[in-house]
C-alpha cells in the first residue's frame, strides 16, 4: 500500500494526489449543498460518509519525506479543519468517526493514536474557528493563513507525546515542511470553497428575489407585466400576462420562448416590433389604445438595464383601464352638464362653439330662451316650485326643438340652443307650439311663459354677434306685457296666501279699511288713499315664504316669531319690487 518515492519529485506527486482528493471532497460539498431542511439532513449524513471515505483514501495514499523516514504524512488535518469551516458539525462528526475507526482498526501501528488525535483536534478547530474568528468577510487571506498555521501547529503538537529520537532527528525537515506547506494548502483549499459558497448564497438570494418579484407582479391581477431580452425572448412574466396570452392566442408561454410580436401587434393595432426597437435604443414609450366594445388599454414599455446601465431588454406594463376611462368620462360629462336640466353648461358651450359654428350647419338659427318671472315664482312659491318650472320648460324645449345641435343652460333662467339648416319662420312656428303646450302645463295656480329670441348665422359676422342679436330680440319679447304678467303673478301669490291663511286675509282687509279711513281723516283724496290701502293689504304677503307659521296673533310674540316677522318683510319686499305696479309700495312694506 505504501510506496516509497524519491525525494522531492515523488513527494510532490503524493502531495498533488492529496490535494486532488482534497478538492474532490470540496466539489462534493459544493455540488450537493442544499438549504432545504428535509434534504439537508440526508445531505449531512451522506456528506459525513463521503468525508470519512475521502479521509481513508488520503490515509491510504500517505507519503514519507524521504526513503530513510518511517513516519507517514498526509493532508487529513487540512481536510477535517477546512471541512469544519463549511460542513455541519454533524457531518464532521460522522466523517471523523469513520476516519478514526479506520486509522485504529485497519491501519493500526504506533501512529494510530496520534493519527486519531490529529483527526479529532483538526475537526474541533474547524468547527470552533467560525465562531472564534469575528472578522467575517474581511481580509480572508489573512484569516485562512492564520487558520492554516494554527492547524499545522496543532498537527505537530498532537504528535509531541509520541516523538522518538528518530523523529527529533528529522525535525529540521518535518517542522518547516508542515509549517510552510500545510498553511499554503489550507489557503488554497479555503478560497475556492469560500467563493463557491458565496456564489451559491448569492444565487439563493437571487432566486428568493425572483420569487418575491414574481409574487409582487402576480399580485397585480389587472396588469399584464412581462420582460423580454433584445432578441425578443421572455425573461419573465406574471400570471396575468400568461392567462391573457392563453385566452387571446390559445397558447402557453415559457421563459426563453420568443414573444408573439405579430399576433400581439394585431390585437393592439400597433407595430410592437418598431416600438421595441425604440425602447432598445433607450426610449420609453407610453400610449393608450382604444379597443372594440368600449375597451381602453394603457401600455408603457421601458428599457430593461443591467447594473452597468446596459440595455438588455424591455419591460412592458399593459393594463385594461376601461373602467377608469368610463369613470373619467362620467365625471367630465357631469362637469359639462347641468345637474337639474341635463342641458350642457356654459363651460361646455365655450369649448363646443367652434364645432357648432361650422359652414356645414349654415344657415344656423341661434335661439335664446328665458323663463319669465322666475324670481317672483321662487320668492312667492319657493325654489322647489321654481325648479319644477325649469325642468318642465327644458323638457318641452328639448322635445319640440329636437333637431337642435345642442342645448345649453347659460344662466339661472336662460337657455341657448342652435338649429342647423333652418330659418327664423320655422323656428317661430315651433315657438308657438311650445307656448300652447306650456300654457296647458299644470304647475300651480300661476301661468308659465317663456320669452324667445332668434337670429340667423349665414356665414357673415361672428357667432357671438348672432347670439347677441338673438338675446336682444328675446328681451324685446320679454318686456311685452311685462307689467300685466307680473301683476297677475303677484295677485296669484296673494290669492294663494289668503286661501291657506284665512285669518291673515281678514286681518289684511281690516287693516286696509282702517288705513283708508285714516287717510280720509287726514284729508287725502281717493287717488292718494288707494296706494295706502294697497300697502296695508299687501304688507303681510311675505309670510307666504314662511313655512309654516301659526295663524294666531300670538305667534309673533315668541323669540322665533320676532325673527320670522323680520324675515317676512324682506320676502314681501322681494316679491313686490319685482313687479310693475306694486314696486312703488315695496320699500314701505320693507320698513313697516
Amino acid at each position: 500500500m505504501l510506496a516509497s518515492v524519491p525525494w522531492l519529485t515523488g513527494l510532490l506527486l503524493k502531495i498533488i494526489e492529496n490535494v486532488i482528493i482534497l478538492f474532490a471532497v470540496w466539489y462534493i460539498y459544493i455540488a450537493g449543498y442544499t438549504p432545504r431542511k428535509k434534504v439537508k439532513r440526508l445531505y449531512n449524513i451522506v456528506a459525513g460518509i463521503i468525508l470519512g471515505c475521502a479521509a481513508i483514501f488520503i490515509m491510504f495514499n500517505a507519503f514519507i519525506l524521504d526513503e530513510t523516514s518511517k513516519y507517514l504524512f498526509d493532508t487529513r488535518s487540512i481536510v477535517f479543519s477546512t471541512a469544519g469551516l463549511f460542513f455541519s458539525p454533524f457531518s464532521i462528526g460522522i466523517g471523523a468517526v469513520i476516519a478514526i475507526l479506520y486509522r485504529i482498526f485497519f491501519m493500526g501501528g504506533a501512529g494510530a493514536l496520534p493519527g486519531s488525535i490529529v483527526i479529532l483536534t483538526s475537526s474541533i478547530l474547524g468547527v470552533v474557528w467560525k465562531y472564534v474568528w469575528k472578522r467575517k468577510n474581511k481580509k480572508r487571506l489573512v484569516e485562512f493563513y492564520v487558520f492554516g498555521v494554527i492547524n499545522a501547529a496543532i498537527f505537530l503538537f498532537s504528535s509531541v507525546p509520541f516523538f522518538s529520537i528518530e523523529l527529533l532527528q528529522t525535525a529540521w525537515v518535518v517542522i518547516p515542511f508542515v509549517m510552510v506547506l500545510y498553511p499554503f494548502f489550507t489557503v488554497i483549499a479555503c478560497f475556492p470553497l469560500t467563493y463557491q459558497k458565496a456564489r451559491f448564497e448569492n444565487l439563493q438570494k437571487l432566486e428568493q428575489s425572483e420569487l418575491m418579484l414574481q409574487a409582487s407582479i402576480d399580485v397585480a391581477s389587472n396588469i399584464n407585466i412581462f420582460s423580454i431580452d433584445t432578441r425578443g425572448r421572455y425573461i419573465s412574466f406574471n400570471s396575468t400576462h400568461a392567462q391573457t396570452v392563453k385566452e387571446e392566442l390559445g397558447k402557453e408561454i415559457h421563459v426563453n420562448e420568443n414573444i408573439e410580436i405579430e399576433a400581439i401587434s394585431k390585437i393592439l393595432k400597433r407595430d410592437l416590433g418598431a416600438i421595441f426597437q425604440k425602447v432598445f435604443k433607450g426610449e420609453t414609450v407610453h400610449f393608450e389604445q382604444e379597443m372594440p366594445e368600449n375597451q381602453t388599454f394603457d401600455c408603457k414599455i421601458m428599457p430593461l438595464k443591467s447594473k452597468r446601465q446596459e440595455i438588455i431588454g424591455a419591460t412592458v406594463f399593459f393594463q385594461d383601464i376601461s373602467e377608469q376611462k368610463q369613470y373619467e368620462k362620467m365625471i367630465l360629462e357631469k362637469s359639462y352638464r347641468d345637474g337639474l336640466t341635463g342641458f350642457m353648461n356654459k363651460r361646455f358651450f365655450n369649448e363646443k362653439i367652434v364645432e357648432i359654428d361650422s359652414a356645414a350647419h349654415w344657415p344656423l338659427v341661434v335661439v335664446m330662451a328665458d323663463v319669465n318671472d322666475l324670481k317672483l315664482i321662487n320668492d312667492g312659491f319657493g325654489h322647489e316650485t321654481g325648479d319644477r318650472v325649469i325642468v318642465e320648460v327644458t323638457q318641452k324645449i328639448s322635445h319640440i326643438f329636437n333637431n337642435a345641435l345642442a342645448f345649453f343652460r347659460t344662466g339661472g333662467d336662460e337657455f341657448l340652443f342652435f338649429i342647423p339648416k333652418s330659418d327664423v319662420e320655422s323656428v317661430y312656428q315651433k315657438v308657438g307650439l311650445f307656448n300652447s303646450e306650456i300654457k296647458n302645463a299644470v304647475l300651480g295656480e300661476f301661468a308659465v311663459s317663456v320669452a324667445f329670441g332668434c337670429a340667423v348665422k349665414n356665414g357673415e359676422g361672428s357667432i357671438q354677434e348672432v347670439i347677441s342679436e338673438a338675446e336682444k330680440k328675446m328681451y324685446e319679447n320679454k318686456f311685452v306685457l311685462l307689467h300685466k304678467r307680473q301683476n297677475d303673478l303677484v295677485l296669484t301669490i296673494e290669492k294663494r296666501f289668503f286661501a291657506s291663511h284665512p285669518l291673515e286675509e281678514k286681518r289684511a282687509y281690516r287693516v286696509s279699511e282702517l288705513a283708508s279711513s285714516f287717510g280720509r281723516y287726514l284729508g287725502l283724496d281717493e287717488f292718494e288713499v288707494q296706494p295706502l290701502k294697497t300697502l296695508a293689504r299687501l304688507s303681510e304677503i311675505g309670510k307666504i315664504g314662511m313655512t309654516p307659521f301659526d295663524d294666531s296673533a300670538s305667534w309673533v310674540d315668541t323669540t322665533n316669531g320676532r325673527e320670522v316677522s323680520m324675515k317676512h318683510v324682506e320676502i314681501g319686499y322681494q316679491i313686490l319690487s319685482a313687479s310693475g305696479v306694486y314696486s312703488e309700495v315695496a320699500l314701505d312694506v320693507l320698513s313697516h
